[in-house]
């Protein structure tokens, strides 16, 4: 979460992504600049489109989401869709 908030600090225009494998589990975090989320971007709606993926679920904010899941194995995977959902964003 620290990190996520140092970035969206120093950059405009950003969604940040970022997952670990902790013990097992996955995590996933992200976040929007305050420029993006002005323009309607809502990461809450992205993460949740990738969530099952690690096996879990998500929630949070416009400018900030996260997710747990029981399969870190597939978090390249979610990665992957992450970055074909944002493309395809119209900001």
């Amino acid at each position: 979460r620290k990190t996520v908030d140092l970035i969206k600090q120093k950059q405009d225009n950003t969604i940040i992504a970022l997952g670990s494998n902790n013990a097992g589990r996955a995590l996933l975090v992200m976040g929007a600049t305050k420029d993006l989320c002005a323009k309607g971007i809502d990461v809450t709606g992205l993460i949740r489109q990738v969530a099952a993926l690690i096996g879990g679920s998500g929630g949070g904010r416009p400018d900030f989401a996260q997710a747990g899941g029981s399969k870190p194995e597939n978090l390249n995977a979610a990665f992957q869709e992450l970055k074909k959902f944002i493309n395809n964003l119209s900001i």
